[in-house]
């Protein structure tokens, strides 16, 4: 399970098997690796943060608990994570 905090929300990704992962806004980029099972990343506070994963068939995303479709087949990269948080709260 690898999972991704964001403060006032919680994001997570869980996976079944490894997964590249980045996270970055328009000032930079946060995390761009490879992730194993396990692993844990807290995305850091503020808005504009954009997810990218490379295997969408290993990978769930939740906010606040709650399974969202964030990551589909059509859209595995360049997904703007604000919208989904904001209709979370």
């Amino acid at each position: 399970e690898i999972l991704i905090g964001l403060v006032g929300s919680e994001m997570c990704i869980r996976d079944s098997k490894e997964t590249w992962v980045e996270v970055k806004d328009q000032d930079k980029l946060w995390i761009s690796k490879v992730l194993q099972p396990g692993d844990t990343y807290k995305v850091p506070a503020g808005s504009g943060k954009i997810l990218s994963v490379g295997r969408v068939d290993a990978v769930e995303v939740l906010i606040d608990g709650k399974v969202v479709p964030v990551v589909s087949a059509a859209k595995k990269t360049g997904i703007a994570l604000d919208k989904f948080l904001d209709a979370n709260h």
